[in-house]
């Protein structure tokens, strides 16, 4: 039996939503992979603007892949919607960045306090917009 057989003939499927507990394993994954790729590469000495840019292009390969194929199970190409999306939360995540950074907070746990936000945001807009 199929992982997801399971779960729609549990009690479990009465309670909580697939689609949100499989944007959240994704969501864990990812925000894993980009706040590891951002300390490393900050630690090292880049400067915060250039790691969130490379966290981005990561970011939206592994996001984009694994939500289209696991999270919502569409095929086609939403690329054209993702990446403006993209491009926006970079912008946001590099504004909040520079603000923590002048007001003098620890550049890492600012990363962190952006990620939840962003995450919770970034659920709706793919399933409303994106992956529709």
């Amino acid at each position: 039996m199929k992982i997801y057989e399971f779960f729609k003939i549990s009690f479990l499927s009465k309670i909580f939503n697939l689609t949100l507990i499989k944007y959240f394993l994704v969501g864990l994954f990812n925000t894993a992979v980009s706040f590891g790729i951002f300390s490393l590469l900050y630690f090292l000495g880049l400067h915060y603007f250039i790691v969130s840019m490379v966290n981005m292009v990561i970011g939206v390969g592994i996001s984009y892949y694994n939500h289209r194929r696991f999270t919502f199970s569409i095929k086609g190409d939403f690329l054209e919607k993702f990446t403006p999306i993209a491009l926006a939360y970079y912008l946001a995540t590099n504004i909040l960045l520079y603000c923590g950074d002048i007001m003098g907070f620890n550049i890492y746990i600012t990363y962190l306090f952006i990620l939840l936000p962003v995450s919770v945001i970034n659920y709706f807009v793919l399933k409303i917009y994106v992956f529709k």
